[in-house]
């Protein structure tokens, strides 16, 4: 509601139940009357409260009335002297013995918080400020849509363990690479933006022992102690395929299913949670702390639970395969131009279920159709889109492809290390971000990979990105 409107608790439908669940008979709304009440079920004073309740002489009709931003709660309690605690007893139910309707609202004045730009950040980089030329832009709006003076702090959504560190006046840094969300508020936490996206990534040598994400780390998450409380949200992202097998195998971790939890103010939080299956589940075995194994193909439905609170179902499969994995995805090594030809990525890939093959494409969304084990080389400077993926074994389908943007710079002064601008070989010196003349080498490569990063002596490049299909 904005500041001004109102309505009237007539509007707002009551019903009573017993303890089975079932309407109770002789319940009547005219039986009881609203309050407004605080986070913690406080009454509130008519001058606290963001919303004021008056009966009017002329209808007799109570308006609820919005007078100040803030937020509170209309709250139904029922008249103790009139629900008998049973047939022919004189003792009456209290509100404290039962469970009443209560009604959320929200009160602006017609302020919004707005953020807009872009920004991306640099791991292990020094703190700095979100806001400024090229990132983001914070404002402050009236009801008139003209941005007004008003001072906000920042908040993020994701828990330090994470990866990201963030002060109230907007400045970040980060540990890990990943995708994460800010929003700026009020002072008084009423009222705030919309979450807003933004990236890190990880650049030069900080590449060494990074995987694609932040499932490669050696950091350990704080161990949760506690189970949820009402109100918390959880949030299941990924997708998990298995296959039919006696082996048993988590439905989390890289390239599966993660769960987060957060609180109704957006803030993630670190809590205890057991996994369960639906009962149409035959055909699956799921333990509570998220193990499977299927004996027969389909699809089944999973989900989280945490004291009172269950996240949403979500689908999961099973096929006559299990898919093979690239448990840590390739990393580009980062090259100059220096007319020699140079693998464009490290040999530090791992996989299970089968052998890594690799093949050069033109974009990150178009899969090309050619793949080799042999590991991919260049020699003029451009950026390139090299797609791995497993082929399966016997025992496993394949996996899914990832693209890796992998890049050969340029000399500093703009020519290749001979001088020659053009280049023998084609290279690409228009600035098109389109690769040059390249093949796929001889240098081999698979699931039993080395885990050195090749190439870091004449480091220069970044590592431009990872995308998966």
């Amino acid at each position: 509601m904005k500041a001004g409107q109102f309505s009237y608790v007539e509007y707002l439908p009551i019903k009573g139940y017993n303890a089975d669940d079932a309407e109770y008979y002789g319940f009547s709304a005219s039986k009881g009357h609203w309050i407004v009440v605080d986070e913690d079920m406080n009454e509130l004073a008519a001058s606290d409260a963001p919303v004021v309740l008056d009966k009017e002489s002329s209808t007799g009709n109570t308006k609820f009335k919005a007078v100040r931003a803030g937020k509170c709660s209309l709250k139904y309690v029922i008249d103790e002297n009139v629900y008998p605690t049973r047939a022919g007893a004189s003792t009456y139910t209290k509100n404290s013995e039962i469970t009443t309707a209560v009604l959320a609202v929200t009160v602006d004045d017609g302020i919004t918080y707005e953020i807009t730009g872009d920004y991306t950040g640099v791991v292990n980089a020094p703190p700095e400020s979100l806001e400024g030329d090229d990132k983001l832009q914070a404002g402050v709006f009236d009801a008139d849509d003209l941005e007004i003076d008003r001072e906000y702090i920042w908040q993020k959504r994701e828990k330090d363990s994470r990866g990201i560190k963030l002060t109230s006046d907007g400045i970040v840094s980060f540990t890990k690479p990943g995708t994460f969300h800010v929003r700026i508020k009020d002072k008084n936490e009423k009222l705030y933006s919309d979450w807003k996206e933004i990236k890190a990534e990880v650049y030069g040598d900080d590449t060494s022992g990074i995987g694609s994400g932040n499932d490669y780390d050696d950091e350990e998450e704080i161990p949760a102690t506690e189970y949820a409380e009402e109100g918390t949200i959880f949030v299941i992202s990924g997708k998990y395929t298995g296959g039919v097998s006696n082996d048993t195998e988590s439905i989390e971790g890289s390239g599966k299913l993660s769960v987060a939890a957060y609180e109704d103010s957006g803030q993630e939080q670190n809590v205890l949670y057991s996994w369960e299956a639906r009962d149409d589940s035959d055909g699956m075995t799921l333990t509570e702390d998220g193990h499977v194994s299927f004996t027969r193909t389909g699809s089944y439905y999973v989900r989280v639970k945490s004291g009172p609170v269950y996240s949403e179902w979500v689908e999961i499969h099973a096929n006559q395969k299990a898919p093979a994995s690239l448990t840590r995805i390739p990393t580009p090594t980062g090259n100059t131009y220096t007319g020699e030809s140079v693998d464009i990525l490290a040999a530090d890939v791992v996989c299970e279920g089968g052998t890594a093959v690799y093949a050069l494409g033109t974009d990150d969304t178009t899969e090309p159709t050619a793949y080799s084990s042999d590991m991919p080389t260049a020699v003029s400077a451009g950026k390139y889109y090299v797609w791995c993926k497993v082929l399966g074994d016997e025992n496993h389908d394949n996996s899914e492809p990832v693209c890796i943007v992998a890049e050969i710079v340029s000399a500093s002064d703009g020519s290749d290390a001979s001088g020659d601008t053009s280049g023998d070989d084609g290279g690409n010196t228009s600035g098109e971000d389109t690769p040059a003349s390249s093949t796929v080498g001889s240098s081999g490569s698979g699931c039993n990979a080395g885990f050195s990063v090749l190439g870091l002596g004449m480091m220069a490049a970044v590592i431009i990105g990872r995308k998966t299909r």
